[in-house]
């Protein structure tokens, strides 16, 4: 696989990398973790430094006009992104990016242990989902959202996992509110976590779209009732209806949301509760990220966590291989370590909170 040529690049202040220039003969190509159309993710070994890191390319000859149009939009919207949360626990680290005539580039720290989609029915009950995955979650939503960011693509696939510690990424699609576009009006996500107000729009073509961080707090809820029961609420994993619908239409999931929200297995009332505020259909009367931050099942588990012992009993039962492939185990032994790694201080994250 051909990398860039040598190109000038932003350094992101918590990356372990010193160079302002991406280097291709410092970086070996391991594999290709993902292609689609125009978007191409490559693995790369760092000879010097042995960091693992994870090219994602937006390559410009595979685009319309149109699409590098939208995609410069985009890709601009992505960097800020992670420039504003540089450093943020559970959210995950950019360590520099690039722009050439030929494509864009953002290079990130490799999550070894895949993605939450992977390992979604793995966690073995409700504390320690909340421990693991969701509390993580709430809380890189919330330094998200406070700071006017709507994700839009929350999702299992969009969730890595490293070192039993969750990190929510892809912001591809996210949307900086502002007082010139206090809302959002154009259609993004994916199908199976889109709110009910979304899936509208995209079936009867609504006039008009105008909405906020409610769409992430029904990804949110559709997550944590997924790794509770195992199945999509709603009814829409009932089997019995796969032979007649395509469950991943639009429509057939808007039908699927007149039904009532079951429970088929009993789990803690406040963790019920948690997910009723999440799916609510109205989407004014959803919760906020403060409110589920406040929410009684996780001030409890918060008064009551002892993280040592908890980490313990949540993962001793999960397997967790990392996945590398051998090719790095001879890549680090045939090229030692040569240098430091950069230790620049880690910036004050929570005075990064834009304003209007």
């Amino acid at each position: 696989m051909k990398l860039p040529q040598k190109t000038p690049s932003t350094i992101l202040p918590s990356s372990p990398l010193k160079s302002s220039y991406f280097y291709p003969n410092e970086w070996k190509y391991i594999h290709t973790i993902y292609r689609e159309h125009y978007t191409v993710v490559l693995l790369l070994f760092h000879l010097r430094t042995h960091q693992l890191g994870a090219l994602k390319l937006y390559r410009k000859t595979k685009m319309t006009p149109r699409e590098i149009e939208r995609k410069a939009i985009d890709f601009e919207r992505e960097v800020k992104v992670h420039l504003l949360a540089d450093g943020v626990p559970h959210i995950l680290p950019l360590w520099f990016w690039f722009h050439t005539d030929k494509e864009w580039g953002l290079m990130t720290k490799y999550m070894t242990h895949s993605f939450l989609f992977h390992r979604i029915y793995d966690y073995p009950n409700e504390l320690c989902i909340l421990h693991c995955v969701i509390y993580p979650l709430l809380k890189a939503v919330h330094f998200l959202h406070l700071n006017h960011i709507i994700h839009r693509d929350i999702k299992p696939e969009n969730i890595f996992i490293h070192a039993h510690k969750i990190y929510l990424a892809d912001f591809g699609y996210s949307f900086i509110l502002t007082e010139q576009t206090p809302y959002c009006t154009t259609l993004a996500g994916t199908l199976t976590y889109m709110a009910p107000e979304l899936l509208n729009y995209y079936v009867h073509k609504n006039p008009s779209l105008h909405y906020r961080y409610e769409v992430d707090i029904w990804a949110i809820g559709m997550i944590i009732y997924e790794m509770l029961y195992h199945i999509k609420p709603f009814g829409w994993s009932d089997h019995k209806h796969f032979s007649n619908h395509d469950p991943n239409k639009p429509g057939f999931i808007l039908k699927c949301l007149n039904r009532e929200l079951s429970f088929p297995k009993r789990m803690t009332v406040f963790a019920e509760d948690f997910i009723k505020r999440c799916l609510v259909i109205n989407p004014k009367k959803r919760a906020t990220i403060e409110e589920l931050l406040n929410h009684s099942w996780i001030t409890t588990y918060l008064k009551t966590r002892n993280d040592k012992e908890l980490l313990y009993s949540c993962h001793k039962d999960i397997k967790v291989i990392p996945q590398l492939p051998p090719s790095v185990a001879a890549l680090k032994k045939a090229n030692p370590v040569r240098g430091t790694l950069k230790t620049s201080k880690q910036p004050c994250w929570k005075s990064l909170c834009i304003t209007f």
